[in-house]
């Protein structure tokens, strides 16, 4: 037998597969992350570790800092503005963003709350108060502008409010309690325009849970902590893993904290998502001044697997003492888009350490953000910074407006498709007309080589609005098995700028085929279009689709037609171990000895091998050596006699 493949036996197999998931699944819940040491020599020398606000105040990417230089009121400030490498330019207030306003004194821990207050994408300052609406400073762009506190909040106290995005529609919302400890709680929701309308906590999102005291600034840490692309709230408790509300939509509820971390006091947890894997993992001082440190990697699902600092991202580093909340900054401070981390001490710069490598991106998108006159059945291409394979996730269509879900796509679903750094997404639903969409994306739903998960794409980060039109209405789709083939039929009317339609066939409804193409007509009228597919086989389910391509090359699908073909089947082809890393493994049935012919095809439909094997009748289990293919999705087929066989590789 030709060494490429070889037989063996079924207890063999099961271990072989067994072996491969248990290392499949650790690879892709480890972290591929850590961090080093680096210069900090550019950063700035803080009188006070609390005399800093540390945001994204210019636009570009990076965080910059905001600093009192001195402890004394009326102190002045500086801007050190990040060049977008790690390093810093520090200039005067007056040659900053923040020139011409009048910046009170950082006096109070958590005085300064930076966020998207208003809605348009960038990042606005409010300088909250005791007992007071506070101060509020608007990004116009390049500059900041003082603006009316009518309508903030007045919170009892400043260290009682906790600022977050709580309802995904992509400005900042306010928690607070409005008084000492035992009191209620309000809800200041953002209008979207710099304005809030606040409401009690039984009108709010918190509505059906019992939220603890706010103590201290500490005690309440908004992140996405089951990486499903909403902030959930945690509310820490010294020694205790605290109280877990999950963001669940429109609501929040209670669930188990048991595998949250315990820290010995709140102040001494650091949020921040450290794996680069778009969910918010936990870096924690397991007590009080000298003890060790420890990290909780996020599972993606709202629990956590506790880790020692040595077998964590920041193994080999010397971590200070986490004494004061707020001495360690969790930013993205190099621009690389994951989370860098600046741990500071009083007059000096402190000390910088780099999360190593980055999450892939997103470089281009179609339609690209905040396009108009989108086409309402329009698919959305997706196009990356660097080599990614789709993981497990979802891509969720929703309207703007209202955050209201009109489509949630599985990504390993048929409904995503492409390889390398494009992908192409394909809605099922037409999108109503003139109506703003924003695509949000799961963190983990795509990997890249070295499994650094794409983090989550949330909120409004990326939205289109649609126009009026369609390229064409589709009036029915169907699809039958009759007198041995089947007969799949369509109509159409309302053809604008169509060229054809390309018939596609799938067993799986996730890798696909093109069996056919007829030219589409191309004018207003109703038109009626049929295909038969006589390469059918008993015992096997197809599913089929109409890939509608316009003149210009642009194109849109059907909804997926299922046919099931009775009778027995005599033949399955199956990869038993897929994704496949090395070996791929192969599972065949046939009803009798066959001389088989097998061929592989990458997505250009290339064949990349060809062989011939003898088969017995029964199941043939084969390893088929896959080292020498790139990563990418490959299909099978497998000629036995007047049996074809397909399958789907997934090469990782």
């Amino acid at each position: 037998m030709d060494p490429i493949y070889t037989g063996i036996n079924i207890f063999k197999t099961r271990i072989t597969i067994l072996l491969a998931g248990i290392l499949l699944f650790i690879t892709l819940h480890s972290s591929a992350q850590t961090f080093s040491a680096q210069s900090s020599a550019t950063f700035p020398s803080i009188p006070s570790a609390g005399r800093n606000i540390v945001a994204d105040f210019d636009g570009d990417g990076d965080d910059d800092i905001l600093f009192q230089t001195g402890t004394i009121a009326g102190s002045p400030f500086n801007y050190a503005r990040n060049n977008h490498n790690g390093t810093f330019t520090i200039v005067a207030q007056s040659a900053s963003p923040f020139a011409g306003l009048t910046l009170p004194d950082v006096n109070i821990a958590g005085s300064y709350r930076p966020a998207d207050y208003d809605g348009d994408g960038d990042i606005d300052l409010w300088v909250a108060a005791n007992g007071g609406t506070g101060t509020y400073f608007r990004n116009d762009g390049s500059s900041f502008s003082s603006q009316s506190t009518t309508g903030f909040p007045n919170p009892s106290a400043v260290g009682r409010i906790t600022v977050a995005d709580f309802d995904g529609d992509g400005d900042a919302d306010v928690l607070f309690q409005t008084g000492t400890n035992g009191t209620g709680f309000s809800y200041a929701r953002s209008n979207g325009d710099g304005t809030f309308t606040t409401v009690t906590q039984a009108s709010s999102p918190f509505s059906s849970v019992t939220l603890p005291d706010a103590a201290q600034i500490s005690t309440y840490r908004a992140a996405d902590f089951d990486g499903d692309g909403d902030i959930d709230l945690w509310a820490t408790a010294n020694g205790t893993t605290g109280t877990y509300f999950r963001n669940d939509g429109s609501s929040f509820s209670l669930q188990s904290s048991t595998t949250f971390p315990a820290a010995g006091f709140t102040g001494r947890n650091i949020v921040g998502d450290f794996d680069a894997d778009g969910d918010a993992d936990i870096l924690y001082q397991t007590a009080g001044n000298g003890t060790a440190f420890a990290y909780a990697r996020s599972n993606g699902d709202g629990t956590f697997t506790a880790f020692t600092q040595a077998t964590s991202p920041f193994a080999g580093l010397t971590l200070n003492d986490a004494s004061v909340f707020g001495y360690y900054k969790p930013n993205d401070f190099d621009g690389d888009g994951d989370i860098d981390l600046w741990m500071l001490a009083d007059n000096s710069s402190g000390t910088y350490y780099m999360q190593n490598g980055s999450p892939p991106t997103l470089t281009s998108t179609s339609p690209a953000n905040d396009a108009a006159g989108v086409l309402r059945n329009a698919n959305i291409n997706l196009n990356f910074s660097e080599t990614v394979t789709k993981n497990a996730g979802n891509i969720t269509i929703v309207r703007s407006s209202d955050n209201t879900v009109i489509e949630t796509i599985n990504v390993t679903s048929g409904q995503v498709t492409g390889s390398g750094t494009a992908y192409v997404v394909n809605p099922s639903t037409t999108l109503a007309s003139n109506t703003t969409f924003s695509v949000r994306i799961t963190g983990g739903a795509f990997l890249d080589a070295t499994n650094t998960e794409f983090p989550a794409l949330t909120g409004n980060k990326y939205q289109f609005t649609t126009g009026t039109t369609l390229p064409l209405f589709w009036l029915s789709t169907n699809a039958v098995f009759e007198n041995g083939q089947v007969n799949i039929s369509w109509r159409t009317t309302g053809e604008l700028n169509t060229s054809h339609f390309e018939i596609e066939r799938s067993a799986d409804d996730v890798s696909y085929e093109t069996i056919g193409q007829t030219a589409s007509i191309n004018n207003a009228g109703e038109h009626p279009y049929s295909f038969a597919d006589k390469d059918v086989q008993p015992g096997y389910t197809y599913y089929y689709r109409l890939k509608q391509v316009d003149i210009d090359g642009r194109f849109t699908y059907s909804s997926t037609l299922k046919v099931d073909i009775g009778g027995k089947r005599t033949a399955t082809l199956r990869v038993s171990n897929n994704p496949v890393r090395t070996d791929m493994i192969m599972t065949i049935l046939l009803a009798q000895a066959q001389t088989a012919r097998l061929v592989v095809v990458n997505q250009t439909g290339a064949t990349v091998l060809e062989r011939k094997e003898n088969l017995q009748a029964g199941e043939t289990i084969m390893t088929v050596r896959t080292s020498n293919l790139s990563t990418g999705i490959y299909y099978l087929v497998l000629y036995a006699g007047r049996d074809k066989l397909r399958a789907t590789l997934i090469k990782q």
